[in-house]
């Protein structure tokens, strides 16, 4: 009989264990904010703006035409809560200017905190039978207006 009892106990004591630890969970779980889409995560999308800029060849073709127009235009696009600047460096040569561009959103003012994010791209080009490579960094910068 007594051997039952402790077997019982132990099983009692052990769902009220688990429910105790569920019950948190799940209170954790409520209280844990949704995205705010007002807000969004200024590293996260700084990166994932210059992944698109990339991807559509705009950090490429302003780097050739030695312009900013692509990269201006998607600044003053931003939404309007957001500030932006964003500067090509060209890195294929360690004894050039690294230097290259930049652009800012227009009517922005300087920031105290911003988020940083860098992206590295590759520009191809073909000289007769012969394809060089130029290396370059796009830095960009965002803040809340």
């Amino acid at each position: 009989m007594k051997k039952g009892f402790i077997f019982t106990t132990d099983i009692i004591i052990a769902v009220i264990t688990a429910l105790i630890f569920i019950t948190i969970a799940f209170g954790y779980i409520s209280n844990t904010q949704a995205i705010n889409w007002n807000k969004p995560a200024l590293s996260q999308f700084a990166q994932d703006s210059l992944t698109i800029l990339e991807r559509n060849d705009d950090l490429g073709r302003d780097m050739r035409a030695n312009s900013n127009a692509s990269i201006q235009i998607f600044l003053n696009n931003l939404p309007s809560n957001l500030c932006g600047r964003i500067v090509l460096y060209n890195i294929t040569y360690s004894s050039n200017s690294l230097y290259a561009m930049n652009a800012t959103k227009k009517n922005c003012k300087e920031p105290t905190q911003r988020a940083v994010a860098r992206r590295n791209f590759v520009i191809l080009r073909k000289i007769l039978s012969r394809t060089t490579a130029s290396y370059h960094q796009a830095k960009m910068e965002l803040w809340y207006a």
